[in-house]
């Protein structure tokens, strides 16, 4: 009888979820990404009302995501270890995303004090606003560092070596999304969201025979 293994059915989660949280803010129109940035204060109070409910399910999904990629992130990293990566970068690596996980809750919770707020017809400021563009903006950077350096520990065979290059290029990419405005900001989000699709499904492929042999863990 066919059954997952803990590693890959972490990174099918991960995949899936990361899909329809990209499928859902396509659907949308931006869902929750659309609170990570900096409006004047009536506009991000208005857009928080209008899209309540679907802001409601978009941070379900994304507790749900949270919960995936810190597994399947956490179980990576150990066979990263296995495979005689230095354990020491490997475990920053991982605080890295650890950290990313830990932002990323704060982020929904305080989104979702803020729909709250304004639901009772409280006010928002605008320092509370700009301080969600920084925490989401340093929660993406953590990311970014975490997932590129185990990416580049990760060993592989000569043939998947370029998957090594795709986590330094998602890292550059990422970053570029701080300081990068107009046409090329579509674009790169796009690039940003499709790596979480498709870059744990890419680690399982580039298991070797021997590694694979690993995969019970």
């Amino acid at each position: 009888m066919f059954a997952l293994k803990p590693f890959q059915l972490s990174a099918y989660a991960t995949s899936l979820c990361a899909a329809l949280l990209l499928w859902l803010a396509l659907s949308s129109g931006g869902s929750q990404g659309l609170f990570q940035l900096v409006w004047p204060i009536g506009d991000y109070s208005a857009k928080l009302l209008a899209r309540a409910d679907l802001l409601r399910v978009d941070i379900g999904l994304d507790l749900v995501f949270i919960s995936a990629y810190l597994t399947f992130f956490t179980l990576w990293s150990r066979k990263i270890a296995e495979q005689g990566a230095d354990r020491l970068l490997v475990g920053l690596a991982l605080s890295l995303v650890m950290m990313t996980g830990l932002l990323d809750a704060i982020e929904n919770a305080h989104i979702l004090a803020m729909l709250r707020c304004v639901e009772m017809g409280g006010a928002l400021s605008q320092g509370e606003i700009l301080l969600q563009q920084v925490a989401s903006q340093v929660k993406f950077q953590m990311a970014y560092a975490g997932m590129a350096g185990l990416g580049l520990l990760w060993q592989t065979s000569l043939r998947w070596q370029w998957l090594k290059v795709l986590f330094l290029v998602q890292m550059l990419a990422g970053l570029a999304l701080h300081v990068t405005t107009g046409d090329m900001l579509k674009p790169l989000y796009l690039f940003r969201a499709s790596f979480f699709v498709v870059g744990p499904l890419l680690v399982l492929a580039s298991l070797s025979p021997i590694n694979k042999a690993k995969i019970e863990a």
